[in-house]
């Protein structure tokens, strides 16, 4: 039998709670399903007393999330803090992580094009859509004004969808979503 992938938690709010709790009472399907376990070693939080309604026995309290993404015999880090979360976990995180590769303009037309007409997440063609609104062949004076204005407030200055929606004056958020792929689309009009 292969080895359980040990798993180290940080935040034992709600759905970290939660997360504990499914990853031990469903242990055996997960077995069965995939060949391989899950134990969770480690976990973190800020109150170590605080009633939780989990069984921690044998799992082992670190003082701090940074401690357990450290931690070699952690095979996953798994972070599920509330609010800002943690800024040197943030920091030690990203410090290892190299730098995406520069996409080339058709590359990045080509993925624009694919969210414009497709069913992909804006947050899943977020960079392209940055690189492609600031590339001289956007043209963003193509936009109607109301749309500019959602494009550069969500996609360029990344606010959230609510302080766009308002900036760019639409009426609410599913408004302003549904109002973006077609100013995207009128973007890589030729």
């Amino acid at each position: 039998m292969v080895a359980p992938l040990k798993v180290g938690i940080a935040g034992l709010g709600t759905v970290g709670a939660d997360v504990v709790r499914l990853l031990q009472q469903q242990n055996r399907t997960m077995v069965a399903r995939c060949g391989r376990g899950v134990r969770v070693v480690a976990v973190s939080a800020r109150s170590r007393v605080k009633k939780r309604g989990l069984d921690l026995k044998g799992i082992d309290w670190a003082k701090n999330a940074l401690a357990i993404a450290n931690d070699p015999r952690v095979d996953c880090f798994v972070e599920l803090m509330g609010g800002a979360g943690d800024p040197a976990l943030r920091r030690a995180l990203l410090a290892d992580l190299i730098a995406a590769p520069e996409l080339d303009p058709n590359e990045i037309r080509r993925r624009v094009e694919a969210f414009a007409h497709g069913a992909q997440t804006m947050e899943a063609a977020l960079y392209v859509l940055d690189a492609f609104a600031r590339s001289s062949e956007a043209r963003l004076e193509r936009l109607e004004p109301r749309q500019r204005r959602l494009l550069e407030r969500r996609v360029l200055a990344r606010e959230s969808w609510r302080s766009a929606a308002a900036a760019a004056g639409y009426p609410d958020v599913p408004t302003a979503m549904r109002a973006l792929r077609p100013a995207v689309r009128r973007l890589i009009e030729r």
